[in-house]
């Protein structure tokens, strides 16, 4: 009996083992099988999800001349970045790489209690804790306006209330190409048109929709999981109106608003962004959002 038992035993073990094996080959071997059908489900919530003309109007404000921002210059000493030729975006990347390469992403256990480029910076030095997309975000928000560019971080958010995975980024104002375009400190990341010129969330948005090609970090999208991650994350959106340092530092600063651009009729009732739902102001009009 003892020998039946073992020799159940072994192959019930024998079974698990091939079972594992065989999830991994199938994991590896259909990745991009399994990135492409999941854009695919994201994307049709895309299209789905119709905007509309509203009554909200937006006056979004940029708090540039900040006495603590001249500080963030100082203390990161952002000025040894730059060589004096860099347009706008291109002095945002290389605070971006400062910042990327220093900063690794992580889900820290505990929050910090100031969210500013400073005290951000020192919560990960000092705790030995990495920053979410958030605080990435706040910080390259505060570094970008430090040294003289308009920049304002995004929640991007996906259509499921019970996903808690959403994404925050940054888009920041280029003169030169008179158009919002966005950065990813946290990932990494840059977007572009096939022929290298940056894009916005919005327009973004609007080639997964159309499913057009794009580069990510100069590699064309397809079949790239942070094609399909922004796929997802791309159904609603959220903001600040006034974009100034430590305005997610305690309650609401005075005149600003967070205003949530959403397809006509969703509603979030529940999960893990319903908070941020309830807290924002909505609207279905991307002209007066993506201002």
């Amino acid at each position: 009996m003892k020998k039946v038992f073992k020799v159940i035993g072994i192959s019930a073990l024998s079974l698990v083992a091939l079972l594992v094996v065989a999830a991994v080959v199938i994991r590896f071997f259909f990745k991009d099988e399994a990135i492409t059908y999941r854009k695919k489900i994201y994307v049709e919530l895309l299209r789905e999800g119709k905007y509309a003309a509203d009554t909200l109007i937006l006056k979004p404000v940029y708090c540039m001349d900040d006495e603590r921002l001249a500080e963030v210059k100082t203390r990161f000493r952002l000025d040894t970045l730059f060589d004096g030729t860099e347009d706008v975006y291109q002095k945002a990347l290389k605070i971006q790489r400062f910042v990327s390469d220093h900063l690794p992403h992580g889900n820290p256990p505990q929050m910090p209690e100031r969210k500013n480029a400073i005290d951000l910076w020192a919560f990960a030095d000092t705790s030995g804790y990495h920053l979410n997309c958030r605080h990435h975000s706040i910080l390259m928000r505060d570094m970008l306006m430090s040294v003289g560019i308009e920049a304002r971080y995004i929640t991007c958010l996906p259509e499921d209330a019970e996903d808690q995975d959403c994404h925050v980024v940054n888009e920041i104002f280029s003169p030169e190409l008179n158009k919002w375009v966005m950065i990813d400190s946290d990932m990494d990341k840059v977007v572009t048109d096939m022929q290298g010129v940056p894009l916005s969330l919005r327009e973004l948005r609007d080639k997964l929709i159309a499913d057009e090609p794009y580069l990510i970090n100069g590699q064309e999208n397809k079949g790239q999981h942070y094609d399909m991650y922004m796929a997802k994350n791309s159904y609603w959106y959220s903001r600040h109106e006034v974009s100034r340092i430590d305005d997610e530092t305690g309650d609401l600063l005075a005149g600003d608003r967070k205003i949530a651009l959403i397809p006509a009729g969703f509603v979030v009732e529940s999960g893990g962004t319903q908070w941020l739902f309830e807290s924002s102001i909505h609207t279905t009009n991307p002209e007066e959002f993506w201002k």
